[in-house]
C-alpha cells in the first residue's frame, strides 16, 4: 500500500522531485534539440576523419623523410666519393663499379621495405636497381631529367606514372610487369666528402649523377585504405596541377582531375569542406604533405557519416537520461548533507587548531547563519595567529639581544690593539690597501661595540656602512662603484641600526654575481609627505621578490632581509616597513620607508 505523500520522509521527497524535475527536461530538450545536434555529431565526425587523414599523411611522411635522411647520407659517402671523383678510371670496369654502388646504395635504403628501386643515373650509365629496366638509357634526354638538373640539388617529387611511356620504352607497352605504376623522387647528387677535418667536393669536369628513388603507388593507398570505417569513403591523392598520384580506384591513377575545391586546398593547405548538391552532398578533409607539396584527400557522403552516427546519438540521449537520473538521486543526498558539512567543517578546525595548526582557512561557501559562525571562527583564528607571531618576533628580539651580549664579552681592548698591531705591520710593509682595510673594519667594531641601542642616529649608521661598503670593494676587486644622494635633514633622523646592510650585501653577492664590473648601487635618503625615504637600488640580474623577501643573511644571523621589515614594523608600526621591486634581469629597488 503506497503511503500518503505527507508522510513521506524529507529525503524521498527530495529524491522524487529532483527525478522529475531533471528527467522531464532533457527528454523534452533531447527531443527539441535532436537535429541541431544531429549537426554538431556530423562537424565532429567530420573533424575527426580530418585528423585521421592528416595523421596518416604525418605517417606517410614521415616515410619519405627517412628516404629523404638516407639520400643525405648517401651523399656524404666517402666510397661513392672516390668512385665518382675517379670515374674516368673506374669506366673501364663499369660492371665493377656498377656493383659497388650498388652495394653502397643498398646500405642506406636496405631497412626501406616501401621503397621499389633506387637508381643513379647518368649520361654513360644507369647504376644500381634496374628492376624492370624502370629508367632507360634516354633518360638524360627526357624533361624529368632536365627538371631535376634546374632544381640544383633539391629533392623534386614525380607524381605517379607509368615508366613505358614516361621513358619511352615503346617496344615494352604490351610487356607485363609486376608494377608498372610508380611515384618517384629525384635529386641532383652533388657528393661531397668530409674526412679528416677535409671536406672535399667532385671534380668540377666530373659529371654529377641523379639520384632517382622509385616507390611502388600502392604504399599511399596502404597507408589510407580503410582508416575511416564509414561506407562508400573515397580516398585518393592528387598533387597541386590534379595529377592522380593515388586513387582506391586503380583506373584513375596517373589521371588528371580538376575537382572545385582544389583553389580552396592550394591556399588553406589543410583543412574540410561540404561540397555537392542536396542529397548527394559530401564531406572533403584533405591535409598537404610537407615533403612532397600533394594533397591526401577523403571523400565521406554525408548520409553515409549521419547514418552511422544517428544510433549511437539515441543511445547518447538515453545514457544521459540515465546520468541525470542517478544525478537526481545523488543531488538529495547531497543536499542534506549541506546542513551538517558547515559544522564537520568547524568541529575539524578546532581539532587542528588544538594541535597548533594555525594557518587552516575553512572557506566560507554560504550566507545563512552557518556562514557567519565560520567567517567569525576564521576572525578568531587569524587573530591568535597574529598575536602568537607577535610573541614570537618579541621572544626572538631578546634572544638576538641574549646572544649579542654574549658576544660581546670579549674584551673589545684586545681586539683593537691587535688589529691597531696588524695595521702598523701594514704600515711598515708599504701595504696601504690592507692598512685601509683595518682602520674600516676597526671603526665598525667600535660603532658596533659601543653602540648598543636599536635605534641609532642615520649619520652614525651611514658612516659604518660606508667602511662596510669599502671593505666589501676590496674583497670584490672593485667591480662595483656606489652612489649617495642624502637629503641633509635625513643625516639626524633616527632609524634602526644597520637596516640598510642587508640589502646592500643582497645586491653585492647575489645580484652583481653574474657580472665582472660597472655594478651600481644607488643609495637614496628623502623625506616626503612627513616620512622617509630610504632607497637601495642596483643595476644586477634581478629575482624573483618573494624569493628576496624571503632571503636570510648568511653572515649576521641576527639581522636579515624579512627581520628587518618586522624589526621596523614592530618599533614604528604595520603602516611602515620594506617594499621591494625586482625583475629578473632588470636589477632591484628596495624601498624603505620610516615615519619622519
Amino acid at each position: 500500500m503506497i503511503k500518503p505523500i505527507g508522510s513521506w520522509s524529507f529525503r524521498t521527497k527530495l529524491l522524487i522531485s529532483n527525478i522529475l524535475l531533471i528527467v522531464i527536461p532533457v527528454i523534452f530538450i533531447s527531443a527539441q534539440n535532436y537535429n541541431s545536434s544531429l549537426k554538431v555529431v556530423s562537424d565532429m565526425a567530420a573533424k575527426n576523419a580530418y585528423q585521421i587523414i592528416k595523421n596518416k599523411n604525418e605517417i606517410l611522411d614521415s616515410k619519405l623523410i627517412k628516404v629523404q635522411e638516407s639520400s643525405l647520407a648517401l651523399m656524404q659517402d666517402k666510397e661513392l666519393f672516390e668512385l665518382f671523383n675517379n670515374v674516368e678510371e673506374h669506366k673501364k670496369n663499369i660492371l665493377s663499379m656498377d656493383r659497388k654502388i650498388g652495394r653502397i646504395i643498398n646500405n642506406y635504403f636496405a631497412f626501406t621495405d616501401y621503397v621499389y628501386a633506387v637508381q643513379m643515373a647518368t649520361s654513360y650509365y644507369i647504376f644500381g636497381s634496374n628492376f624492370n629496366m624502370l629508367v632507360g638509357s634516354e633518360f638524360v634526354k627526357s624533361d624529368l631529367y632536365k627538371r631535376v638538373v634546374n632544381e640544383g640539388g633539391k629533392m623534386f617529387w614525380v607524381p605517379t606514372y607509368d615508366f613505358v611511356y614516361m621513358f619511352e620504352h615503346k617496344n615494352m607497352g604490351t610487356a607485363n610487369f609486376d608494377v608498372r605504376n610508380v611515384f618517384s623522387a629525384a635529386r641532383l647528387f652533388n657528393i661531397f666528402c668530409f674526412d679528416n677535418g677535409v671536406f672535399s667536393i667532385l671534380n668540377p669536369t666530373v659529371e654529377r649523377p641523379v639520384l632517382i628513388i622509385h616507390f611502388k603507388e600502392d604504399i599511399i593507398r596502404d597507408v589510407f585504405q580503410d582508416s575511416i570505417p564509414i561506407k562508400d569513403t573515397v580516398f585518393y591523392m592528387i598533387d597541386a596541377s590534379g595529377n592522380v598520384v593515388s586513387h582506391i580506384d586503380q583506373a584513375l591513377v596517373g589521371k588528371q582531375m580538376q575537382p572545385e575545391w582544389l583553389s580552396q586546398a592550394l591556399k588553406n593547405k589543410t583543412g574540410s569542406i561540404v561540397v555537392g548538391s542536396e542529397g548527394n552532398k559530401k564531406i572533403v578533409c584533405y591535409d598537404t604533405s610537407g615533403i612532397t607539396g600533394w594533397i591526401a584527400v577523403a571523400e565521406i557522403p554525408m548520409k553515409e557519416l549521419t547514418r552511422s552516427i544517428v544510433p549511437s546519438m539515441i543511445y547518447s540521449i538515453l545514457s544521459v537520461s540515465a546520468f541525470f537520473i542517478g544525478l537526481a538521486l545523488l543531488l538529495a543526498f547531497v543536499i542534506s548533507q549541506m546542513i551538517t558539512k558547515p559544522i564537520e567543517r568547524l568541529t575539524a578546525g578546532m581539532k587542528r587548531i588544538g594541535n597548533g595548526n594555525f594557518d587552516m582557512y575553512i572557506p566560507v561557501e554560504r550566507k545563512d547563519e552557518l556562514g557567519y559562525l565560520t567567517a567569525k571562527f576564521n576572525d578568531m583564528n587569524h587573530q591568535i595567529k597574529t598575536l602568537i607571531e607577535e610573541n614570537y618576533a618579541v621572544k626572538l628580539r631578546e634572544k638576538e639581544t641574549e646572544i649579542m651580549a654574549l658576544n660581546l664579552q670579549m674584551n673589545p681592548h684586545f681586539l683593537y690593539n691587535t688589529l691597531n698591531i696588524i695595521n702598523w705591520m701594514a704600515i711598515e710593509d708599504g701595504n696601504k690597501n690592507i692598512s685601509d682595510m683595518l682602520i674600516n673594519l676597526c671603526d665598525m667594531l667600535v660603532y658596533t661595540v659601543r653602540n648598543k641601542q636599536d635605534i641609532v642616529n642615520f649619520e652614525d649608521d651611514l658612516k659604518w656602512l660606508q667602511c662596510y661598503l669599502f671593505i666589501m670593494s676590496v674583497r670584490y676587486e672593485n667591480k662595483f662603484k656606489v652612489e649617495f644622494d642624502i637629503e641633509p635633514e635625513i643625516y639626524l633622523t633616527k632609524v634602526p641600526k644597520l637596516f640598510l646592510q642587508p640589502f646592500v650585501e643582497n645586491a653585492i653577492i647575489h645580484g652583481f654575481e653574474r657580472m665582472e664590473s660597472e655594478g651600481l648601487i644607488r643609495i637614496r635618503g628623502y623625506i616626503d609627505n612627513c616620512t622617509r625615504h630610504f632607497q637601495i637600488e642596483d643595476n644586477g640580474k634581478g629575482m624573483d621578490t618573494a624569493v628576496l623577501m624571503d632571503k636570510r643573511d648568511e653572515n649576521n644571523t641576527s639581522i636579515g632581509i624579512s627581520n628587518v621589515d618586522r624589526r621596523i614594523k614592530l618599533l614604528f608600526g604595520q603602516e611602515y616597513g620594506v617594499k621591494i621591486a625586482s625583475d629578473p634581469g632588470h636589477g632591484t629597488l628596495v624601498n624603505i620607508i620610516l615615519p619622519l
